[in-house]
């Protein structure tokens, strides 16, 4: 007799949506988060600025491996710049990830040359992974960041998925968390309604 073939195995989609919360930092907190966002930024500054002098002075890139490693031995001299050691080492990487993906992204043609990042203009840092959230009350969550602990943030919506990171951004006096977060794709049966079209090609 002839084996029936299975049915292929659907797997479900997943996608990424993200989700932002009021983050309510203790003063402790937020001085700390000050020293994160000034080091993530000395970092970009840097890699931007060793990036252009290395290609104008010998017309060399310098990939994210280079100054990764050059990151390391800076944070493990204490005499040099004993501030970085107070950062984790994961959050100052993924400032160099982003610069790559920055350049990346402009040899590419997708967006414009990367550009120094301004004291006080879009603070921001991330937690690339090892992040944790945990519901307290039905209105409030915490976060648990690497060197701050538990971190408040206001629960107004669910998440809903897997959390993939977490950033972290200061915007006029208020402190925000975000989380990509993995989700089902959830297809809901026809309706009979008129069909409607999506244009995702632009730019917001």
């Amino acid at each position: 007799s002839k084996a029936v073939p299975k049915e292929p195995v659907t797997v479900p989609e997943a996608m990424i949506v993200s989700r932002k919360y009021r983050l309510y930092p203790t003063q402790e907190q937020a001085a700390l988060m000050a020293e994160f966002f000034g080091a993530y930024r000395a970092v970009h500054n840097v890699a931007v600025q060793q990036r252009n002098d290395a290609y104008k002075l010998a017309r060399k890139s310098v990939s994210y491996k280079i100054q990764a490693h050059d990151l390391k031995e800076v944070r493990d001299d204490a005499e040099v710049a004993p501030w970085l050691r107070r950062v984790p080492s994961q959050v100052l990487q993924q400032s160099l990830k982003n610069v790559e993906v920055a350049y990346d992204r402009f040899f590419k043609g997708i967006s414009g040359y990367p550009n120094f990042h301004a004291r006080g203009v879009n603070d921001a840092f991330r937690q690339p992974q090892h992040v944790q959230v945990r519901r307290i009350s039905r209105k409030w969550a915490e976060v648990r960041l690497q060197k701050l602990g538990w971190v408040r943030f206001r629960l107004h919506r669910p998440l809903g998925g897997e959390i993939r990171n977490a950033t972290v951004k200061l915007k006029a006096g208020q402190y925000f968390v975000s989380f990509p977060v993995v989700m089902e794709d959830r297809h809901d049966d026809d309706n009979g309604g008129d069909t409607v079209g999506v244009d995702k090609g632009v730019a917001h």
